[in-house]
């Protein structure tokens, strides 16, 4: 599997011209939505970001990642995976490569602003409460 730093190489050229690229993403932070080696993701030109869109950002750090959007505010975007409880602040507009426009489970398409996609968006804050619970007690329940 390619690193994310090379599937941005290929991308970035897409991308820039207005157009789509799809891959498998690496990670577990996207769980259950996005199963790595499982489910592909179809990106395009972060444009328009809205929250719960799912961006591709570049930390300061030169780290790859790709997490929704939880709020926008003036000077950034406060950013967190599905699996995850910990919200990362500080995201600037310059530091965002992409947005998630559609998923791929197996041969199944579907884009991020159908029925089903926004049920599930709409149980996030409760599965992220649970998954703050058990981690404060002590049981790792990230599935």
């Amino acid at each position: 599997m390619l690193e994310m730093k090379e599937i941005w190489e290929l991308a970035e050229p897409v991308i820039a011209s207005g157009g789509e690229f799809r891959f498998f993403h690496k990670g577990t932070s996207m769980n259950p939505l996005l199963r790595q080696g499982i489910d592909s993701v179809v990106i395009v030109s972060p444009e328009n970001l809205k929250k719960n869109d799912i961006a591709l950002y570049k930390r300061a750090n030169g780290q790859f990642v790709m997490h929704r959007i939880i709020k926008i505010k003036k000077d950034e975007y406060i950013m967190c995976g599905d699996n995850q409880y910990e919200h990362e602040h500080g995201i600037k507009k310059e530091n965002i490569l992409a947005k998630v426009k559609g998923i791929y489970r197996g041969d199944t398409y579907f884009e991020v602003d159908n029925r089903d996609y926004k049920k599930y968006v709409r149980k996030l804050p409760i599965r992220r409460a649970k998954i703050r619970f058990f981690y404060f007690i002590g049981i790792n329940k990230r599935t």
